[in-house]
Formats: C-alpha cells, sequence, structure tokens
C-alpha cells in the first residue's frame, strides 16, 4: 500500500517517483516482468532460524576432521604443512553463577575503585623509591614481589635488549644466506633469557618456602585453640 504519512515523517520514504524510476532504476514490481538472464539472487537472510542448512552446518563441524594448509616460508622451496581443526563436545554442562552484584548489600566493595587504585599506586612507588634493593628499609623486610623490574629498570632494559638483538641478529644473518630456520631463532631467544628463568625459578622455590612455614605455624595455632 501507499506509505503513510508518518512512516515518510519517520524514515524519511515514500512512494517512488518518476524520477526515482529514472534515476534508481526501479518501479513497481509486475507479475509478467521476468528475472533478466544471469541475475544474482538476493542473498539468504542471515538472521537466525532463517536457513535449515545452519543447523546442518553445526553439527557437521564437530565431526570435521581436520584441514591441512600449505605455508611457504621464507628461504623454504617446499611449503610446510599445518593441519587445524575443530570440534565441540555433544554434551553441554551448564554451571549457574549467582551474579556478583547479590553477593553484597553495596557491590562497589567487592572490587576496587579508581581511588583505591590511586593510592595502592602512589603507596607502591614510594616503597620502591624507599627500599633497597633486597627490600630492606632501617632493618625491616618489605615485600617488593613483583616490582623487581621496577628496582633495577636499567638492568630490565639491558637484558630485554640484549635478547632482541640476539633474535634479531640471527634473523638477519639467515636472510643474507637466504635460509629461515625458525627453530634457531627460538633457541637464540631461549639462551638470552635463561638468567632470567633461573632468577624466577629462585624467587618462586623461595615463595614456596615461605608459604610453607605460614601454613605450619598456622595450623600449630589452630591445633592449640582447638585442645
Amino acid at each position: 500500500g501507499d506509505a503513510a504519512p508518518d512512516d515518510v515523517a519517520k524514515y524519511g520514504y515514500g512512494d517512488a517517483a518518476p524520477d526515482d524510476i529514472a534515476k534508481y532504476g526501479y518501479g513497481d514490481a509486475s507479475p509478467d516482468e521476468a528475472a533478466p538472464a544471469g541475475a544474482r539472487m538476493p542473498r539468504r537472510s542471515s538472521m537466525k532460524g532463517s536457513s535449515s542448512s545452519s543447523a546442518r552446518r553445526r553439527a557437521s563441524l564437530g565431526a570435521c576432521a581436520g584441514e591441512t594448509m600449505e605455508v611457504y616460508l621464507p628461504g623454504k622451496r617446499e611449503p610446510v604443512k599445518r593441519r587445524r581443526s575443530i570440534t565441540f563436545k555433544e554434551q553441554v554442562k551448564v554451571q549457574p553463577m549467582e551474579p556478583a552484584k547479590s553477593l553484597a548489600e553495596n557491590p562497589e566493595s567487592l572490587w576496587f575503585q579508581e581511588d583505591e587504585y590511586e593510592k595502592i599506586k602512589m603507596k607502591t612507588v614510594a616503597l620502591i623509591h624507599k627500599v633497597a634493593e633486597d627490600g630492606t628499609l632501617d632493618g625491616k623486610k618489605y615485600c617488593t614481589r613483583g616490582l623487581e623490574k621496577w628496582m633495577t629498570p636499567e638492568a630490565t632494559q639491558v637484558k630485554k635488549r640484549q635478547a632482541w638483538d640476539n633474535v634479531l641478529n640471527e634473523q638477519y644473518l639467515q636472510r643474507q644466506e637466504g635460509a629461515f630456520n625458525d627453530e634457531q631463532l627460538a633457541l637464540m631467544y631461549k639462551h638470552s633469557t635463561a638468567r632470567s628463568q633461573m632468577e624466577a625459578s629462585k624467587r618462586a622455590s623461595k615463595d614456596a618456602q615461605e608459604v610453607e612455614g605460614y601454613l605450619k605455624s598456622t595450623r600449630r595455632f589452630q591445633r592449640r585453640m582447638s585442645m
């Protein structure tokens, strides 16, 4: 039917005028008009449930054996084959979760606010500037775990740039020789970060010992209180 005045005001369109037909090439469709040869049919709707084949496509993904791709790497004449696949479990398990806002009368108390983050940041910066590298100040030990790179920023930058240089130099040499070896690049980076891995392992062992000591003292205290 004709477009109502409200539709024209709301959506900005109305009936096609003769000028529109000449400009855009459309008008009222006639039942006798046949689609021209080679004309493209409109695409199917992307709305859910509009296509009966969508369910079949989703179901067939679980049985997909995988797709093999050929990747051409620099310095390699023959492509390297890579395989990828995707599968879905037939059974779905749903775990209902209680909204966090219902856990407290004041939901804002469940997480830090912006002003609290600023206070934490200011205290951390003050701690970094005052304590020594071993985390001591006036004979008192402070926890600086996670602040190591801020305690010695110069040494951290040196380690990072040394690792970059080693990898980039190896990459440059490979390109000069017309070769490509990703495993060698990974090995160069591994050698460059070996010291950092060792230091991290020592800190983790030390933390584990401190936690174990804390748990033992807590258990002894609980046993005394239960007697």
